[in-house]
């Protein structure tokens, strides 16, 4: 199975989910990966993913 199908499994199995930031973290979105939380901004124009954190869950406190 490639990266993309395992991808694709991880999100219809809940494994992974993603959603918008508000307030001071507007226009960031936040990947949730089990414990771990990513957070990331796209670039569309250039086709780039900027990360800006990742960490465990109990450590961050974004909203």
């Amino acid at each position: 199975m490639g990266e993309a199908e395992r991808a694709s499994v991880a999100i219809e199995h809940g494994i992974l989910s993603y959603r918008r930031l508000r307030g001071e973290w507007e226009g960031f979105l936040r990947l949730r990966v089990g414990d771990i939380r990513v957070i990331f901004r796209i670039d569309f124009e250039y086709k780039i993913i900027y990360i800006y954190l990742i960490h465990y869950r109990e450590c961050l406190q974004i909203t």
